[in-house]
């Protein structure tokens, strides 16, 4: 399903090792972070757009509420 170069694999097993979690773990979270990441940026990078094109910013607590709503 998955398919990683050697390296990569190596450092993934060497972390498994050190830390007595399965590898399956690892990479699920290590994902699961990354998109969540990801999905942050694309959301500020959309509100830095509608800034940019007049577009009143959030206030910090607004920012929050939108974040908390769109995962």
């Amino acid at each position: 399903m998955l398919t990683i170069d050697v390296d990569t694999e190596n450092r993934l097993l060497q972390v498994a090792k050190q830390t007595g979690q399965d590898v399956q773990s690892i990479v699920y979270e290590a994902l699961k972070n990354y998109l969540e990441d990801m999905q942050d940026g694309l959301i500020a990078q959309q509100a830095l757009q509608e800034i940019n094109a007049g577009a009143i910013p959030l206030t910090l607590a607004q920012l929050d509420v939108y974040l908390d709503s769109h995962g």
